[in-house]
């Protein structure tokens, strides 16, 4: 199946103006390849286009850089948040979270999102002090504790946000990110695999699973993650980029150079942005050396 992303050769020779449109198609129609593919965590579902939100509003955890052709994946996480506040209704149907958990939850998240990271565990911790059921706080203290890479304390409040709800995505994708920042990565991938089965639309998880792919060098495998990623939130611009610079790698040349392109576009401000404009820079430069080393066409007689 790699070969429906890549173009044929011929095509590559011929015409970038060509090989940029042939891709844009194929990247259109990045949908149905990914409904096709086999694996163990593919959705059955179809895919969505449009950037697709997971049903679990909590913050999510994306590891934050990929390894270089050269070295291992830096299993460093980065915080990705999108906490959102709880309703007093929260919690057991029967027994809804108390009013002072959720008011001190609440607090916590304004906080998080505003980046005051410390200031927002204490609320988190006071909120599991009026109600130690209130998983949502577990699961963001993990959020935190992950991006501080504290990863002791980040596990255990992953690891009790799961006691209390086994399948919520998020979290499982928070503790595999931070098994993996731990270099235990067969136990991060069964985590990712399970948030996956709880949500097959959770972009984050594609993404990590490429990224550990990636790093062990397993660049057909990361290729199909970091597609799912895109096929299920087309705006995800790591995956564009990851994508690309795998592709480098293989000397697709016109394919990396669009899909780092698109990566730009899309996050203009993104960590990656230096490193994929030098990585344009190299690709212009071996276009143009291949022009001088390209006759000129016979002229008809």
């Amino acid at each position: 199946m790699e070969n429906s992303l890549l173009l044929p050769e011929k095509k590559q020779k011929n015409s970038r103006f060509g090989v940029r449109r042939q891709i844009a198609i194929v990247l259109g129609l990045t949908t149905g390849f990914l409904h096709s593919f086999s694996s163990p965590y593919a959705a059955e579902a179809s895919f969505f286009k449009g950037q697709s939100k997971s049903s679990d509003d909590d913050a999510q955890v994306n590891t934050a850089k990929s390894s270089t052709a050269e070295t291992k994946a830096d299993q460093t996480s980065e915080l990705d948040s999108q906490a959102t506040p709880v309703s007093k209704g929260s919690g057991n149907k029967n027994m809804p979270y108390a009013d002072a958990a959720v008011k001190h939850y609440n607090h916590g998240v304004e906080l998080h999102q505003a980046g005051f990271l410390n200031q927002a565990v204490g609320e988190y911790k006071e909120a599991i002090a009026a109600d130690n059921r209130m998983e949502e706080a577990f699961s963001n203290l993990g959020i935190i504790y992950a991006a501080q890479h504290n990863y002791p304390k980040a596990k255990e409040a992953f690891e009790e946000a799961l006691r209390l709800s086994p399948n919520r995505p998020t979290t499982l994708n928070g503790l595999g990110t931070v098994i993996y920042a731990q270099d235990q990565i067969p136990q991060a991938m069964e985590k990712w695999k399970e948030a996956l089965a709880a949500d097959p639309k959770f972009a984050s998880a594609y993404y990590n699973m490429g990224n550990a792919y990636e790093g062990q060098k397993n660049y057909d495998q990361a290729k199909a993650s970091y597609l799912h990623a895109i096929g299920v939130m087309p705006n995800m611009a790591d995956a564009y980029f990851r994508l690309g610079n795998i592709l480098s790698k293989e000397h697709h040349l016109p394919q990396s150079e669009l899909l780092l392109n698109k990566a730009i576009e899309l996050s203009p401000d993104g960590e990656f942005v230096r490193e994929a404009k030098h990585s344009l820079n190299i690709i212009e430069s071996r276009f143009e050396k291949n022009k001088v080393k390209s006759p000129p066409p016979r002229k008809k007689q």
